[in-house]
């Protein structure tokens, strides 16, 4: 029964993703998790190199790509933003420091229980990045789990962001689904998510979409993730869509 689940969700998965597609408007979502110090330290798909990364936003940059906060990028026609999921200390210390220079509006979702656990962000570095004006704080989540498991009381607790937002007195206006895909994230969990007034919730979908869709699909929008093995596929895609308009 559960090969079948998952079989129909990725089926459902693909389908939704041509509804999606881009057309006459372009919005594309970026994820990123773990930020190396080098490409020999990369050694899963949700890595990539400090120097990987610098190249995607520098080119990103150079070809006059707006790079936008979640808030203008979901009102524009044609606009990119950039996203980090868990937080990883690593993202912290190479990644935050080249966007703050440049001044590129940027998004991390924090899973609560990980603040503070070795590997992930201080509390300390979490105000931090509360406390500038290039960063949004959102939510990723009590703990990192799959919200298929788990029963509609504890999707609602998990995915309430009251705790969080009263402890480090915040407002998270945004979600994303730990996993995120369509078999992860049943329907009855998006519903239960979106009762807590998020603007926005994304998924972990691998696609850019319409910007005439954004409402359709508001609380299960799609991202890119972003590696070492992909990130210059990603950029050429990009420019061939840009030049196409």
């Amino acid at each position: 029964m559960n090969y079948i689940v998952r079989l129909f969700s990725g089926l459902k998965q693909k389908f939704i993703v041509k509804k999606m597609m881009a057309q006459n408007g372009d919005i594309s979502v970026y994820m990123f998790h773990n930020i190396t110090n080098s490409t020999n330290e990369v050694v899963d798909d949700y890595s990539i190199s400090k120097d990987s990364f610098i190249k995607f936003i520098d080119y990103l940059q150079n070809e006059k790509i707006e790079i936008c906060s979640l808030d203008d990028c979901l009102v524009k026609e044609r606009a990119i933003a950039i996203t980090f999921d868990d937080v990883y200390e690593s993202a912290y210390l190479k990644a935050f420091p080249v966007l703050e220079e440049k001044k590129i509006p940027y998004t991390v979702f924090v899973t609560q229980c990980y603040v503070g656990q070795d590997g992930y962000i201080t509390k300390s570095q979490l105000q931090t990045l509360i406390n500038s004006s290039n960063c949004t704080v959102g939510f990723h989540a009590q703990e990192h789990k799959l919200m298929r498991g788990l029963t509609n009381t504890e999707i609602n607790q998990i995915t309430n962001p009251t705790l969080f937002e009263n402890l480090y007195h915040i407002k998270c206006e945004y979600f994303a689904f730990p996993y995120g895909s369509i078999y992860a994230c049943p329907k009855r969990a998006v519903i239960i998510a979106a009762n807590h007034q998020y603007k926005a919730i994304f998924s972990t979908i691998c696609s850019s979409i319409s910007s005439k869709k954004i409402d359709q699909y508001r609380y299960f929008l799609p991202r890119i993730n972003v590696n070492e093995d992909n990130w210059i596929k990603i950029l050429h895609k990009r420019k061939k869509q840009y030049e196409n308009y």
